[in-house]
């Protein structure tokens, strides 16, 4: 190979070298300046964060809050610092500030729903509607308090189930705090019999609240008859609890009433409906010459095997007559208002084919025709 030609394929990166190492030479010491102008710029923006979440601690700001405080506080910093390092060796700053400005525009604008969490969760840390260890009921769900996080809420439901909300749908909805007042109310409702004596009735329920010692005695809870129902007089039942507690007094409270009752003979009336049930009367006949009760045992099988013909009253199959032609069926089924007609074709229609399959005949009227001859 020619040396000349090959010569000529080194020198762009001989000018490249020498380039460099003549901009080491007369930059050298402000490269080295810069570079430990970012390591001690940063080890300041550290105590001065350091500093900083010491003084919100002391001054019982929010944990969630302080830690958010801290975090932007040193990114802010070590920006500066970094902005301050490259000016010193002469790189143009205000195109990388320029740059940095549209891509934050950029981003801003693919991750507006993000954003939205972020804005809902600075409100949230810094007007605090909630804290970790709430009990709360937010967009539709119940639990209590794990974290609060910038994008988002963690929730640890009733069933032992983790939720995580964001914090933009938490903000823009209702939020119920069971925990801001340190105790809650239960309430329940309880029936006893029209015929039963309400002030003894009264009386067991609020021993029932006052002997339990996870009832809290101030506010006082409280028995009162709450309506006069279709079928029961039912009791408000509505005693004050911790929020730890609330499910425990629930179903200690719900468990003794059932308990107590039982043993003071008071009743517990189950809902009650009016239910209006319709006699269809219909009539079949067979021949004279057909098995009698074979076909009434298949009648009543027609009956029995159609799910909207009442088991009670009990329908019934029994011989009305014994006509001119046939002898007759009384067919009498119990239905629901709405399932007259409905039963009513349809045991009409099982009638004619298990007749016919069996080879049971349905006569038709039938008329002695005299014929006289002219004399």
């Amino acid at each position: 190979m020619d040396p000349n030609v090959a010569a000529e394929t080194i020198d762009p990166n001989l000018a490249l070298l020498q380039t460099i190492q003549a901009w080491l030479f007369a930059n050298g010491i402000r490269l080295i300046l810069s570079i430990a102008l970012f390591f001690i710029g940063r080890w300041i923006s550290t105590l001065i964060v350091r500093g900083v979440r010491t003084l919100m601690t002391r001054a019982k700001v929010d944990e969630t809050l302080a830690n958010f405080a801290a975090n932007l506080l040193y990114y802010v910093l070590l920006a500066v610092v970094i902005i301050a390092a490259l000016n010193n060796i002469g790189v143009d700053t205000t195109s990388v500030i320029a740059i940095f400005g549209a891509a934050t525009l950029a981003i801003g604008l693919a991750l507006q729903s993000s954003l939205s969490n972020f804005a809902a969760g600075v409100m949230i840390i810094m007007f605090r509607p909630y804290k970790v260890g709430d009990l709360i009921e937010t967009t539709g769900e119940f639990g209590k308090v794990n974290a609060v996080n910038i994008f988002t809420t963690i929730i640890t439901t009733l069933d032992n189930k983790e939720v995580i909300i964001p914090n933009g749908s938490i903000m823009a909805g209702n939020i119920i705090n069971y925990s801001s007042k340190g105790k809650i109310r239960i309430d329940l409702v309880f029936g006893i019999g029209y015929e039963d004596d309400l002030l003894r009735a009264k009386g067991i329920l609020l021993d029932i609240l006052t002997s339990y010692e996870k009832v809290l005695a101030y506010p006082a809870p409280s028995v009162n008859v709450l309506e006069l129902a279709d079928s029961s007089v039912n009791f408000a039942v509505r005693p004050y609890v911790l929020i730890e507690d609330y499910w425990n007094v629930y179903f200690h409270v719900t468990e003794q009433v059932k308990l107590r009752l039982d043993a003071e003979g008071i009743s517990i009336p189950y809902p009650q409906r009016d239910i209006h049930v319709f006699r269809i009367d219909l009539v079949f006949g067979i021949g004279y010459e057909d098995d009698l009760l074979r076909a009434k045992g298949i009648l009543l099988d027609i009956l029995t095997s159609y799910e909207k013909v009442l088991a009670y009253p009990a329908p019934s199959v029994n011989v009305l007559e014994l006509a001119d032609s046939s002898v007759n069926f009384a067919v009498r089924p119990y239905v629901l208002i709405e399932d007259y007609w409905n039963v009513y074709f349809h045991v009409t229609e099982q009638v004619k084919l298990r007749l016919d399959a069996e080879g049971i005949s349905i006569p038709y009227p039938q008329r002695d025709i005299h014929v006289f001859q002219a004399s």
